[in-house]
């Protein structure tokens, strides 16, 4: 097969996805690699009944179908498929030449017949003519629509792209069958920044796609009322930063057939809703400082000099890890969302994750070390990247209190023994494997999917885990000794 007929079968097929409906399991199978080469996604189905279900839900451009199969055959299928698409090209696979079906496929309106067994030569001739038709039909349209814009005046033209150019917010105009009219290089940008290319012609869908309600759902344009104050804000994610719009229609006169069109603005509010939602983070922060700040004035300084020293004397009874887990809880009494932090950060938050990401997987693979050697100089590796992750930590805002806790952890696998690992290896690994899936997953939950409702859900589970391991390790040290004691008594 000519090398050249391949690479242009395939640059016309990257952008279009194909169903391909086939009863006998080895055939399709067979098919399936071969139109992967050349399309971009490719659905397949056993049965009419099946295919047809696809059709109606996906976006296809291309349907290649058997005929003889069980519950609804090829032949309905493309009767019911015609009903639905009078464009869309059909390719009959059979391993019947009978007059009436072949007579029926072309009422049907199918474009394209091939016999079986299958061979390649013969699936690649008709792949390139398919394809180049409905290439073709494509350019066809655009070029159609290209000369319907055209037909608008020059002079009017000319103005109204120059004034929608200079606006200094995403603009699209569509007309009343909700078809885009023309759209500035602003909305431009912000499709290609999603992968998407939009063309004048297009169905308004394809903009909405990239934008969410402030309950993550999709939105419709079309429900927006004509120029009006209505509240309804839009959200577009670059990456993980939100920006925040307010869109706003207008009905226009355009030169279509009905003569009526729509032009939306999209007001870019981002800077006023992150004020809003700082304003509300630093009243909840300063509302729980308020209230620490209260009770260490009544515990610490409205005291007698005796009560001063036994309070003193108290403290120093105390470990800095009991305090430190005291003070822990008091300071994240209020719950600040993963949305309303996510609009506090700066612009490199990206590469701060990143790092996490490549601490997370060397920590991982240290761990998996030493599940199987059970050596002391590989936990000393595991304790000194967590530590590197609790100094990243200490660079994104809000979270020192998650890097001490983290920090601990490594402090505390600097303590063990080659005498802890052997005998309670396991329980190690396993310990840290779970402070390892918790970070990971509260990164996920905060910068990510920005679900949790408390971006300090970790901070004292984390913790608690490693106070409660280290009481662990006690309590099995002083059973040992005790035991050691034990038999050397009976020894004697």
């Amino acid at each position: 097969m000519d090398g050249q007929i391949l690479l242009k079968l395939k640059e016309l097929g990257r952008e279009f996805t194909v169903l391909y409906v086939e009863d006998e399991k080895d055939i399709r199978d067979s098919m399936k690699l071969v139109f992967k080469q050349f399309f971009h996604t490719v659905y397949s189905a056993d049965n009419g009944l099946e295919g047809l279900a696809i059709f109606k839900n996906k976006p296809i451009d291309i349907v290649f179908t058997d005929i003889e199969m069980p519950g609804m055959d090829g032949l309905d299928m493309t009767q019911k498929i015609r009903e639905i698409s009078r464009d869309i090209p059909i390719c009959i696979i059979s391993g019947f030449t009978d007059v009436d079906k072949f007579t029926r496929a072309i009422s049907n309106g199918v474009n394209h017949y091939m016999l079986k067994p299958i061979y390649e030569d013969n699936v690649i001739t008709t792949l390139y003519d398919m394809l180049s038709e409905l290439k073709n039909k494509i350019d066809a349209k655009k070029y159609h629509i290209k000369l319907q814009n055209e037909k608008i005046s020059k002079a009017v033209k000319k103005t109204a792209q120059y004034f929608l150019q200079s606006m200094p917010s995403p603009v699209f105009v569509v007309d009343n069958n909700q078809k885009i009219v023309y759209l500035n290089e602003l909305l431009t940008e912000m499709l290609l920044k999603k992968n998407l290319e939009v063309a004048i012609g297009d169905d308004i869908a394809r903009i909405e796609s990239i934008f969410l309600s402030n309950n993550g759902e999709k939105i419709s344009f079309k429900k927006i009322r004509d120029n009006t104050d209505n509240e309804q804000r839009i959200i577009f994610k670059n990456e993980n930063t939100p920006f925040f719009y307010m869109p706003r229609k207008h009905e226009i006169k355009i030169p279509t057939v009905d003569g009526i069109g729509y032009i939306i603005v999209l007001n870019d509010i981002t800077i006023q809703v992150k004020q809003i939602r700082m304003i509300e983070y630093q009243k909840q922060k300063l509302k729980a400082n308020k209230e620490i700040l209260e009770e260490f004035l009544t515990r610490n300084i409205f005291t007698t000099p005796e009560e001063e020293k036994q309070k003193v004397e108290k403290i120093l009874e105390k470990t800095s890890l009991e305090t430190n887990e005291m003070l822990l809880r008091r300071t994240h009494n209020y719950k600040i969302s993963a949305t309303n932090y996510i609009t506090t950060l700066r612009d490199t938050i990206a590469d701060d994750l990143e790092e996490l990401n490549e601490l997370e997987i060397d920590i991982q693979s240290e761990l998996y070390e030493f599940e199987y050697s059970q050596k002391h100089s590989t936990l000393e590796t595991i304790a000194a990247i967590f530590k590197l992750y609790a100094n990243q930590l200490i660079r994104l805002i809000e979270f020192s209190d998650l890097a001490d806790a983290v920090e601990l952890t490594s402090k505390y696998l600097h303590e063990l023994s080659q005498e802890h690992i052997d005998s309670n290896g396991y329980m190690i690994k396993a310990a840290m494997q779970s402070i390892l899936d918790d970070l990971i997953n509260w990164k996920e939950h905060v910068f990510i999917t920005q679900t949790t409702e408390d971006i300090h859900y970790l901070d004292s589970s984390l913790y608690n885990t490693i106070l409660e391991l280290k009481n662990s390790f006690e309590q099995n040290s002083a059973q040992t000794e005790s035991n050691e004691v034990e038999e050397d008594l009976e020894f004697f």
